[in-house]
C-alpha cells in the first residue's frame, strides 16, 4: 500500500479496498494503521467519506513555510481531487 500512495496520496477507504483488492473493513483498518503510525492523516473531520492524505509526500509540493497556506492548498487539493475513482 505504501507504494500505491505516491500515486495516490490523497485517498479513502473504499480507495484503498479499491487498490488492494481487500475488504472494506480490512481496508478500514489499514488505514487506521496507517493514521496511528503518523504515515497518513485525516483531511476531514466526517465519520464517513474521510479523505486521508500522505502529507509529508504532499508536502515536497510546497514551498510555502506558511502552515495555513499549506492547510489551503491541501483543501484545494481534495476539492479538485475529488474521488480517484
Amino acid at each position: 500500500m505504501l507504494e500505491l500512495l505516491y500515486e495516490h496520496p490523497i485517498i479513502t477507504v473504499k480507495d484503498v479496498q479499491r487498490l488492494i483488492g481487500t475488504t472494506y473493513p480490512t481496508a478500514n483498518k489499514l488505514i487506521a494503521r496507517m493514521v496511528e503510525c503518523g504515515i497518513v492523516q485525516q483531511f476531514t473531520g466526517h465519520a464517513r467519506n474521510c479523505y486521508f492524505g500522505y502529507q509529508c509526500y504532499i508536502e515536497l509540493f510546497h514551498n510555502d513555510t506558511d502552515q495555513e497556506a499549506k492547510g489551503q492548498h491541501t483543501a484545494t487539493m481534495l476539492h479538485s481531487c475529488g474521488s480517484l475513482r
